[in-house]
């Protein structure tokens, strides 16, 4: 086997196995030495042939192949392509020889391995794609949701700021209104028209409410149009037949008519401004004047009458009879003849015949005024004395010194009250003993603009505001305010039909209605006794109640027809009013008694019921308490008992009684429904309280409330206005009682109180003889509301026409609508 070895090496490398230079060493090689591999002489030696060869050379027969059979099996194998006996093969070496072997299955079988493992590959690639795909995705969905949370958090931020940014916008746009519809409250109010419009078109529109629509409408008003004059107006004057006269700066006497507002006729009496004019009573003659002399114009005819003796200053008596004009320090009188204007040679007008001088002032004349009955004259001076004088006599009566120039005289009330025009104020003065009685505060510069009414009790004042003031001296009151002038109004004179006619520096000519106010209506005029007022559901209607009678007294309560003013009834019964909701019913209520429900189209009772043991207070309650109240929705009606020292509950339907509330005794000034009827707020002298009247119980504040004369709980049950003892006005939280806020400047004289239909307004009015609008929620002061005239002991707010009445002996309406 060792040679058969020995003989395959040879033929694989082309040598023996070993070679040496003696054949002794060669054996110790063969003895020794392995033999170099074939393949490391021959590298084209397959590694099989390798394995085989070195097996029959192995030095250890053992190790060598057993039989030249087993050799040439192994060679076969090798030859073949099977792996070999000497040398296990590999997994991978029995492969490739079955692919040597096999090649077509082997290709198949490669090509399906090799799609498997491309497959495979792809798959895995896909996959591995997939999972850093959704690695990625997981990712930006992190990233995605945890920007979503920082948009989240940055939009809850951004909507807080914004909110934030529009809530403070809201309030700054709120207070921007409040500021400039007060403002133009105040501008209206000093006759500063263009300045108060253009702040009401400022207005922001959300915030426009109740004032804002009233001061619109007072601009919308429809008034008597303004008649255009050339010059400045210096005088005006009524004629006789109801034509107006003016004077102006020119010179020139104008009529005009006052229906047409037409300029009928025009006389030049000169070319300097004229200081005088007067009137004849029952003639359409005019007297005029200017610093040098004293004319009479005929306006029928355009002649003139007569030309006297005079400067500055004329007047006509209340007869007709006599003239007088100002003569430096002296007054001349003359004799106003029957006939007309009598001519001299030349065709001038002659004088009339003189009828005395009185003389007595130390500076020139600059006012003066006839008493009634034409028998006395009373004249005033810059010397700072006003003097009576006797017209028979010529003889001085009376004279008494004023502590500032007189620019202007009226008398009223009989002659018995004289009107004297200071600059400042306008003195209103007993004639006979000088005593003041009243003063009007008003702008009466040099001369001012004065004048009264022929037979009556009424003085209008104009001055350089522009305004014109009609001053009623019996009820010691502003009776109207007049504003439309934008200058100075240098003259004023009552008409015909109650109506007065102004000038002024402006250059025209206004009429005023004095029935036709547009600031305030005066629906109807009532007896001093009246207190309450109460309208009806459809607003139709409203209910005056009587003030508090005393001692057996009848008092009685009036129901007026809110368009016209009308009387529809007169019933008996007290300050207390209110109206069955579902029949439009009368409730009356006499303090301490009991109560009435009066039908309002019969005028009859339809039940009557009193208090056990009722007698009348000992005390009458402050003007705006209110003991007897009915629910807005009239099924309820709440009265102060008494004797029982707590409130009972009866039906408005039948009078049954359906219900007590025991207020632990004290006098009780005012109750009052919230809008649903489940409120009832209780102001006795000692505590408020507020009642939830389904329960019977009181709710539980948590701190006290001290005693209050008038109470109102807002439409939203929220806000409970009361007006303390001290006449201090305060919102408070209907639910704790805490105060919220105080109205600075209403507790000079309030006594009642209501609540505008949304809750953002409060009105009061009282014993100040003012009726003042509220913003609710600030306590700032809106509107000082004009017209009144008294003490206001009854307030009720119409929100759908929106309206405000207020009772002042005469029932006042203001409207934002046209009155």
């Amino acid at each position: 086997m060792y040679g058969l070895g020995a003989v395959l090496y040879h033929r694989l490398t082309g040598r023996a196995p070993f070679a040496a230079d003696t054949p002794l060493a060669t054996l110790g090689l063969v003895a020794s030495a392995a033999p170099a591999r074939p393949s490391e002489i021959n590298s084209a030696v397959p590694r099989d042939l390798d394995t085989i060869c070195l097996k029959c050379l192995d030095k250890d027969q053992a190790r060598r192949y057993p039989s030249a059979a087993e050799l040439a099996d192994d060679l076969e194998r090798w030859r073949t392509g099977v792996p070999i006996a000497a040398r296990p093969a590999r997994t991978w070496e029995l492969a490739w020889r079955r692919v040597r072997r096999h090649p077509v299955a082997a290709a198949l079988a490669v090509t399906t391995l090799g799609a498997l493992v491309g497959a495979v590959a792809v798959l895995s690639q896909s996959n591995a794609r997939i999972r850093e795909t959704e690695k990625e995705t997981h990712n930006a969905y992190l990233r995605e949701s945890a920007l979503r949370s920082d948009l989240e958090v940055a939009l809850v931020r951004d909507r807080a700021t914004r909110r934030e940014l529009e809530e403070t916008l809201q309030r700054e746009q709120r207070s921007l209104y409040l500021e400039r519809v007060t403002a133009a409250g105040r501008f209206y109010m000093v006759n500063q028209l263009p300045e108060a419009w253009a702040l009401l078109d400022q207005c922001p529109e959300p915030f426009r409410q109740w004032e804002w629509r009233y001061l619109d409408s007072l601009r919308r008003a429809k008034t008597v149009a303004p008649v255009a004059h050339p010059g400045l107006v210096s005088k005006v004057g009524v004629l006789a037949d109801g034509r107006l006269v003016s004077a102006d700066a020119l010179g020139d006497v104008r009529t005009w008519s006052a229906a047409t507002r037409e300029c009928l006729r025009r006389f030049k009496f000169g070319t300097t401004p004229i200081s005088g004019l007067a009137v004849h009573p029952t003639k359409n003659w005019a007297a005029v004047a200017d610093f040098n002399r004293v004319a009479v114009w005929d306006a029928d005819t355009g002649q003139t009458v007569a030309r006297v003796a005079g400067t500055q200053w004329v007047a006509f008596s209340p007869d007709g009879t006599r003239l007088a004009t100002a003569d430096r320090t002296a007054v001349r009188l003359w004799t106003v003849p029957e006939t007309g204007p009598k001519k001299t040679a030349d065709g001038a007008a002659r004088s009339w015949e003189p009828a005395g001088q009185l003389t007595g002032h130390a500076a020139m004349v600059s006012a003066g005024v006839f008493t009634a009955d034409g028998k006395q004259l009373v004249t005033a001076a810059p010397d700072q004395s006003i003097r009576t004088w006797d017209l028979d006599t010529l003889k001085q009566v009376s004279a008494r010194s004023v502590p500032a120039p007189v620019t202007g005289l009226a008398l009223v009330s009989g002659g018995a009250v004289l009107a004297e025009a200071h600059p400042g104020a306008v003195l209103f003065t007993d004639r006979a003993t000088g005593q003041l009685r009243d003063r009007l505060e008003a702008p009466t510069a040099e001369r001012a603009a004065l004048v009264s009414e022929r037979d009556g009790d009424t003085v209008a004042v104009g001055g350089p505001n522009g305004e014109v003031v009609v001053w009623d001296v019996a009820a010691r009151r502003t009776a109207h305010v007049f504003r439309g002038h934008s200058g100075r109004v240098t003259s004023v004179a009552f008409g015909p039909d109650r109506r007065l006619v102004s000038g002024g520096s402006d250059r025209v000519l206004r009429l005023w209605d004095r029935d036709n106010d547009p600031a305030v209506r005066t629906l109807a005029r009532v007896s001093a006794g009246e207190g309450g007022l109460a309208l009806s559901p459809d607003g139709a209607r409203i209910a005056v109640g009587s003030r508090f009678v005393g001692g057996g007294g009848a008092p009685h309560g009036l129901l007026l027809d809110t368009s016209t003013g009308r009387e529809l009834l007169r019933f008996e019964g007290g300050p207390d009013i209110g109206f069955h909701k579902p029949s439009g019913h009368l409730v009356s209520g006499r303090r301490g008694t009991g109560a009435v429900l009066w039908d309002t189209a019969t005028g009859r009772p339809i039940w009557g019921r009193a208090l056990p043991g009722a007698t009348e207070p000992l005390r009458a309650p402050a003007p705006g308490a209110r003991q007897v109240v009915v629910a807005p929705d009239g099924s309820m009606m709440a009265i102060w008992d008494r004797q029982a020292g707590g409130i009972r509950l009866w039906s408005t339907a039948d009078g049954t009684g359906s219900g007590f509330l025991d207020t632990d005794g004290g006098f009780a000034y005012a109750l009052d429904f919230s809008s649903d009827g489940s409120k009832l707020a209780v102001a006795t002298d000692e505590t408020v309280t507020v009642w939830d009247v389904a329960a019977r119980v009181r709710l539980n504040w948590s701190e006290a409330v001290p005693g209050a004369t008038a109470v109102a709980l807002s439409p939203n049950g929220r806000w409970l206005a009361t007006v303390d003892p001290d006449r201090t006005v305060r919102l408070r939280d209907a639910a704790t009682g805490r105060e919220v806020r105080r109205f600075t400047g209403a507790g000079r004289g309030a006594d009642v109180l209501a609540f505008s239909p949304d809750g953002a307004r409060l009105v009061t009015g009282g014993t100040d003889r003012t009726v003042r609008v509220w913003d609710a929620e600030s306590g700032r002061e809106l509107l000082s509301l004009p017209g009144v005239t008294d003490a206001v002991t009854g307030i009720v707010w119409d929100g759908p026409r929106d309206r405000i009445y207020a009772l002042d002996r005469a029932v006042r309406v203001w409207g934002a609508k046209a009155n």
